[in-house]
């Protein structure tokens, strides 16, 4: 018979695959004749996933404990619980390889150990001492309920330096602080999927954490503040798909010193409540994909944010962002050179090259869009696109080939960069001339010339930009008689020259002054040529 009494409420457990949190420990009233002779002692659970539960904590009229959902709750006999096991014992499971048959996330705390775990206990405590040397420990879903002893732990984990609690069944900071304050070295750790109450201003942690993951902890900003406040060297916090609504107080250290925060899945909805991390002076990146947002703008208009002032990478993908203002909103930021916006309602699958163009037109110092490199032919490629996409616009809003006299506002506020673009470029008529070059945007196909350099043939090829680079290796393969598909390696160099040259041969290249800009692995198949952004005449060097 297994003893339990309600100090174990609010314990984590599993059972088949489902984790859940005890919320009841105790008997059943008789309903019924056939209970009559019953005296089980029952333990109600409140499942994380509400599709495995059956009711609400109410059986047969009576309430014995409460759910969020109203289908979240069942009761279980405690032999069908997994409570789990301390932390050295994953550690052992995981990294000193116990015989399969005592496998120790699989043997309740209420169980005696069987004779198999105590006859083969110095081979593990031989294979214990390999555990000093490791520095990364990944115990995702290892059924840890506690820290278990310090005098097991101190001796094995000193040069751990990333180390991952997910999915277990932990329920208090202490708990992981005293798990941790063993690893002097340790530099991330993650928790998600833990259901930790929000710490007590008792616990404290003594390492130097710098990354960490609170994701699907079903936390709000204030319990994320609690967390974060242990952690006084912090750079990266993510603390992606909780219940954070809006985000406030973030001046305190260590928020004041952070890099990264990413708040991906939340249901934040409104840039607005955003704003606030805008106050962090030394935040670079900031996801925030999957919110609900709709739109962006900063307070003021026409000059330069302060909010966010060392925002280098933005992430705001998979959001509900249609229209363009926001991504002017955009060129205001001071420091953004890398943004990704794909699948928004403003970059849909018909217009994704498109829009990548006008994102290059509208937010001036990108140097990476949705995950590619921006080269500078395509930027100017982009800019006069975008001028003769909006050259009938312009003049209808009073645009003239002086560049001077007033503008309608409308059109300024939409097109905020246009003006600054026909003073680059010249007037419009000259503009025209020269947009021979951006017509190619409408035609399908890329001039590509694939060098081996192996032999330095060369193979001058107009290829369907939606080609992608699986079937480009197995023309190359034909070409040059390539065994082994496999081994073919492509890379895009880029050379370094003016932007109104126009590109030479790789021929050419070689026996000039020109330099190599940048290499660019093609390494995934399933990209398109596109993807790459390649320009006529473009160089691909084979290697196998």
């Amino acid at each position: 018979m297994y003893k339990l009494d309600n100090s174990e409420v609010d314990r984590r457990i599993e059972s088949d695959g489902y984790y859940g949190t005890i919320r009841y420990i105790g008997k059943l009233q008789k309903h019924d004749a056939a209970q009559s002779n019953q005296d089980f002692t029952w333990v109600g659970i409140e499942w994380d996933k509400p599709s495995r539960g059956k009711h609400d904590g109410s059986y047969h009229g009576i309430r014995y404990f409460s759910t969020q959902h109203p289908s979240g709750g069942s009761f279980l006999r405690p032999e069908k619980c997994n409570f789990g096991v301390s932390f050295m014992a994953a550690l052992v499971n995981r990294y000193c390889e116990p015989n399969v048959y005592t496998k120790l996330s699989e043997v309740s705390v209420f169980a005696p150990a069987p004779v198999s775990e105590i006859d083969c206990a110095d081979d593990i405590q031989q294979r214990k001492s390999y555990l000093s040397k490791r520095t990364t420990a990944s115990l995702h879903g290892m059924f840890i309920c506690d820290c278990g002893s310090d005098v097991d732990i101190a001796p094995y984990v000193s040069n751990i330096v990333d180390l991952d609690l997910s999915m277990n069944l932990l329920t208090e900071w202490s708990e992981i602080a005293m798990i941790i304050r063993h690893m002097p070295q340790l530099k991330a750790l993650n928790v998600s999927d833990n259901r930790l109450k929000a710490p007590f201003s008792g616990v404290s942690v003594l390492c130097d954490v710098q990354v960490l993951y609170l994701n699907r902890m079903e936390y709000d900003w204030p319990q994320v503040t609690c967390c974060v406040q242990l952690f006084a060297r912090l750079q990266e916090l993510h603390v992606c798909f909780n219940r954070i609504e809006h985000v406030d107080n973030v001046l305190f250290s260590p928020l004041t010193e952070i890099s990264l925060v990413n708040v991906e899945g939340n249901p934040i909805t409104s840039w607005d409540t955003l704003l606030p991390l805008g106050q962090l002076p030394k935040l670079q990146t900031l996801i925030a994909n999957e919110c609900g947002l709709k739109s962006i703008r900063f307070p003021g208009s026409g000059v330069l944010s302060d909010c966010y002032p060392a925002l280098e990478s933005l992430s705001i993908c998979r959001n509900e962002i249609a229209d363009w203002q926001s991504i002017n909103e955009l060129d205001r930021l001071h420091s953004l050179s890398n943004l990704r916006f794909s699948s928004n309602p403003l970059s849909g699958d018909s217009k994704t090259a498109d829009a990548r163009y006008i994102a290059l037109a509208k937010v001036a110092h990108l140097q990476s869009c949705n995950g590619a490199a921006v080269l500078p032919g395509e930027r100017r490629d982009a800019e006069l696109y975008y001028m003769h996409t909006y050259s009938s616009e312009w003049k209808r809003a009073g645009g003239n080939v002086n560049l001077d006299g007033p503008m309608d506002i409308a059109f300024i506020m939409e097109h905020p960069r246009y003006v600054e673009l026909a003073r680059k470029y010249g007037p419009l008529e000259e503009s025209e001339v020269r947009q021979k070059k951006s017509s190619a945007l409408k035609n399908n196909l890329v001039t590509v010339q694939i060098r081996s350099k192996s032999s330095n043939d060369l193979l001058t090829k107009q290829l369907p930009k939606k080609m992608t680079i699986q079937k480009l290796k197995v023309l190359v393969q034909r070409a040059f008689r390539i065994a082994d598909v496999s081994s073919i390696r492509l890379v895009h160099t880029v050379l370094k020259q003016s932007s109104d040259t126009p590109h030479s041969s790789p021929l050419q290249c070689e026996n000039s002054n020109l330099e190599v800009y940048a290499c660019i692995q093609m390494d995934n198949d399933l990209r398109e040529l596109s993807f790459y952004s390649l320009e006529n005449n473009a160089i691909i060097d084979v290697e196998w």
